[in-house]
């Protein structure tokens, strides 16, 4: 048994694997934190932007295509 400090609260508690929240609640503040919905929203329209910066470089579908191919590596076989 380790002591470890809450990342949220702040509190210090014992913990058997090294944990960084000390309950079940500050776990779900700080996960609600990063995937609210206004998060995933904002990191659409960054994704959306950066999309459309590589549309008018040619050079970038390139990278576009390569980043496809290496998402996709293994989910599809031919038969």
């Amino acid at each position: 048994m380790s002591v470890s400090i809450c990342k949220v609260c702040g509190k210090s508690f014992e913990s058997k694997c090294g944990a960084s929240y000390c309950s079940r609640k500050c776990y779900r503040k700080e996960y609600d934190k990063k995937n609210h919905a206004s998060v995933r929203r904002e990191n659409k329209l960054i994704a959306a932007a950066r999309a459309k910066e590589k549309l008018h470089d040619p050079r970038a579908w390139i990278d576009v295509f390569n980043e496809n191919i290496r998402q996709n590596d293994g989910k599809y076989k031919s038969v």
